[in-house]
């Protein structure tokens, strides 16, 4: 599903949305602000860092974030 898609979709359920260009960028914008993100959804095949490796970053400082 496109990533407008599923932004049009949460913010009409009220859920702020950030979103990112690739992997390296989501982690970055997390780390900015960890509290404020209640759950990460990422795409396998982003580019410059993948969302698996992105969580694996994640995962090392937050195993309780829903990814």
């Amino acid at each position: 599903m496109s990533q407008k898609v599923v932004k049009l979709m949460l913010e009409k359920l009220n859920f702020i949305v950030v979103t990112a260009n690739d992997g390296k960028e989501a982690e970055n914008e997390y780390f900015k602000a960890p509290e404020d993100y209640s759950l990460l959804l990422l795409d396998c095949q982003m580019p410059n860092q993948n969302g698996t490796e992105t969580a694996k970053h994640v995962r090392t400082h937050d195993s309780n974030v829903p990814i």
